[in-house]
């Protein structure tokens, strides 16, 4: 695996924006990111966790080799990025009740397909590791999502873990994507060692 595998630009991109997830939480409420702009600074935590998002979605959807088993999906999850410049508006910029939802509703699309794909792997028992892996992330997500929305919404008393489940759960999501990403390397290696043993079996069947 390479710089060019997009695999490996969206892992990085989930470690960069999630970490700064985590910065914004920890530093940038705090005001001491940026303390004669705190309007700018307020802003890194939507925008961390919008590219985050994206990133690990997509990163997702690659690892369960999207583009090859459910091509329709596929262009569907790609021609969302298109609406990605107005994510980032409406998060950093115009900060509305409607922008805000806008995101949220592309970002739960995507995720609900993510859940499809790795659901449909596992019962054609194909990559089950992985897809295993991958369903357990994105259930903790869409757990933690449901929290901090029902404590929003005054569903739910506020305490340490129901106002910091998105960040926790971030946070298990990078590890369990480290686990995802090893195991990918792990099937890319094995596939690229039979491909050579059936290159060396035809050189001697023809030598």
């Amino acid at each position: 695996i390479t710089l060019k595998d997009l695999t490996y630009l969206y892992y990085a991109g989930t470690l960069i924006f999630l970490h700064g997830l985590t910065f914004s939480t920890f530093v940038g409420g705090t005001g001491i990111l940026l303390p004669d702009n705190p309007m700018l600074a307020t802003r890194h935590l939507p925008l961390s966790m919008t590219l985050g998002t994206i990133c690990a979605i997509f990163f997702s959807l690659k690892v369960l080799n999207i583009h090859s088993d459910h091509p329709i999906l596929d262009k569907w999850a790609k021609a969302s990025l298109f609406l990605l410049p107005i994510q980032i508006w409406s998060v950093t910029i115009s900060l509305t009740v409607a922008g805000v939802f806008f995101r949220n509703a592309i970002h739960l699309a995507l995720c609900l397909i993510v859940v499809y794909v790795a659901i449909q792997k596992i019962r054609r028992e194909k990559d089950v590791a992985l897809a295993l892996i991958i369903l357990i992330s994105w259930g903790l997500v869409l757990s933690g999502w449901a929290a901090y929305l029902l404590v929003q919404l005054g569903f739910l008393q506020p305490n340490y873990f129901t106002r910091a489940s998105i960040l926790f759960v971030a946070l298990v999501e990078i590890l369990l994507f480290a686990i995802a990403m090893t195991l990918r390397i792990k099937k890319l290696e094995a596939e690229r060692d039979a491909s050579k043993k059936r290159i060396a079996g035809l050189s001697r069947y023809f030598s």
